[in-house]
């Protein structure tokens, strides 16, 4: 505020003097204030949800009124939780305007996530509430723990494995954890396998492992032993199916066939799935040249066309593995079936073939 000085001047004519102000304009008012406030939303379970910051200014401006806006991940991120954006806002006779940011939807049962709204270079007023949290609400079930039933030879002497597999129903965004326990049902512990027992650990987006139980083998021709393992005391899951059963067959195990596999390594995988490799291939165009023009091995065009079908066969059933994170794609009913079902993903291939 301007300071005004006072004086006192004599009236011209007359014996009386005049009490007057000397002094500036008024002062100018001060700028209004721009503040962004927080925001929550269930995320969904595909798809986008719409996430609505107020930003207020907190007077009326006869000037238009601009800030730009930017996003800084917190625990979400950007893509994978939320679409990045950025912008500038204007008020122009108005005190309120909302910035709007796109939340990704999701099946993984995750901790709450947050990222931060952020305003900076204003334009005709100041900031006093420049920074926002936006809190990812999740609302997804945790996933369900279940163990598949196993066999296996014993064999004559030395020890063989009886492997179970325990898995989740769906990837977690939480450590998941879960006891177990091995007990002799028609098996005796000791003579027939090794008592185990111990604690499974599912780090975050892993669905399955392994328990391994050790049988000994014997020469004694004996009618099938049975032995049972059971999950406990789950953390980050529900029980779904928490008991798996052992069979122990007398004698040696007959070879098996080597599965025909597309992708990956039939020794070490998790996610298998499977695909009716006849079907993707008569939908690829060369194979369907090689067919209409009815060649054979003995023809080099064939063999030209032959190359380039399978390399697209290859090709469609790898970005399907990539993009549904399979780490095992092998030809329909030649995988091993002591994991339960195995998914088929032909029609997935059938769109991934380039034309």
């Amino acid at each position: 505020m301007v300071d005004r000085e006072r004086r006192i001047f004599p009236a011209i004519g007359s014996g009386f003097f005049v009490l007057a102000s000397i002094g500036g304009p008024p002062a100018a008012a001060d700028p209004p204030a721009l503040s962004v406030a927080g925001a929550a939303i269930l995320e969904g379970n595909r798809g986008t949800a719409k996430l609505a910051f107020p930003v207020t200014l907190s007077a009326p401006s006869a000037e238009p009124v601009t800030a730009a806006w930017t996003i800084r991940n917190g625990t979400a991120v950007a893509r994978l939780d939320y679409v990045a954006t950025s912008g500038t806002l204007t008020f122009r006779g108005v005190t309120s305007q909302t910035i709007v940011v796109e939340v990704q939807g999701d099946f993984l049962d995750e901790p709450d996530e947050n990222f931060l709204v952020e305003l900076s270079k204003p334009a005709g007023a100041t900031l006093t509430t420049p920074t926002a949290v936006g809190v990812i609400l999740d609302d997804d079930e945790a996933p369900g723990l279940s163990i598949d039933d196993a066999a296996v030879h014993e064999g004559k002497s030395g020890t063989a494995l009886l492997v179970f597999h325990a898995s989740l129903s769906a990837p977690s965004g939480r450590a998941v954890s879960v006891e177990y326990a091995v007990r002799g049902e028609t098996a005796e512990s000791g003579a027939d396998f090794v008592a185990a027992a111990g604690k499974l650990a599912f780090p975050p987006g892993t669905t399955l492992q392994r328990i391994s139980v050790a049988v000994k083998g014997d020469v004694v021709e004996e009618s099938e032993e049975t032995l049972v393992v059971e999950l406990l005391n789950p953390e980050g899951a529900t029980l779904a199916d928490p008991r798996g059963e052992g069979t122990l067959r007398n004698g040696e195990a007959p070879a098996a066939a080597p599965p025909q596999v597309y992708y990956g390594d039939p020794e070490e995988y998790e996610r298998p799935a499977e695909v009716d490799a006849a079907r993707v291939f008569n939908e690829i165009p060369e194979w369907q040249e090689i067919q209409k023009k009815s060649l054979n091995p003995d023809q080099a065009e064939y063999w030209i066309l032959l190359e380039k079908a399978n390399q697209k066969f290859y090709g469609a059933v790898q970005r399907v593995a990539q993009r549904l994170r399979h780490d095992l794609i092998g030809e329909r009913n030649t995988l091993p079936r002591n994991r339960g079902e195995i998914p088929d993903v032909t029609d997935q291939a059938l769109g991934a073939v380039e034309r």
